[in-house]
């Protein structure tokens, strides 16, 4: 209960969905309410108005952020987990590694050294995934699902050859981070 009345956060983890939390940003952004925001760190968190004064929402705090989002009509299905994003963005951050939303509030296209990447979450990401995204070319698609290493289709790795772009699973994405 204090959490919700901004008392105390009470940490229950993440609520799972990156498009709820790009709901919520938007949100305050338009509303010219959102004045800062740290996702790469161990504490990631949002700083934002409320009633004329400035509230810090950190993501674990599951009371408050489920009241804003209820409040806000931003619950969305999980699409991108959440915990998987904070974890590349704070393994750039700890290797030092320049990043950049192209498009913020949309968390989920990047930059970094220079190349576009969307991240994605499935199971096996498929040919059909590649042409509903229509990437732009040389840019590169990078699928965070790793239970059991998760995959890329080898129709997807064709068609993507052919359209100039690159498929990475999580060793891909490491081996382009580390790379000079």
């Amino acid at each position: 209960m204090n959490s919700i009345f901004g008392i105390e956060p009470v940490d229950l983890g993440l609520i799972p969905s990156v498009d709820s939390l790009e709901c919520l940003l938007k949100k305050l952004k338009n509303d010219n309410r959102l004045i800062k925001y740290e996702f790469d760190i161990d504490e990631p968190y949002i700083i934002y108005i409320q009633n004329n004064e400035e509230k810090v929402l950190y993501l674990n705090d599951t009371p408050r952020i489920r009241q804003l989002y209820n409040n806000f009509k931003c619950f969305r299905k999980t699409k991108l987990r959440l915990e998987s994003l904070l974890f590349i963005l704070k393994y750039l951050r700890n290797n030092d590694v320049e990043y950049s939303f192209l498009n913020f509030p949309n968390l989920t296209n990047i930059k970094i050294k220079g190349k576009k990447i969307k991240l994605v979450y499935s199971y096996c990401f498929s040919r059909e995934e590649l042409i509903t995204l229509a990437p732009p070319k040389n840019s590169i698609i990078f699928n965070l699902f790793n239970f059991n290493g998760g995959c890329v289709s080898d129709e997807a790795y064709i068609l993507a050859k052919q359209m100039n772009v690159k498929l990475f699973l999580h060793e891909d994405f490491y081996q382009f981070i580390c790379k000079k």
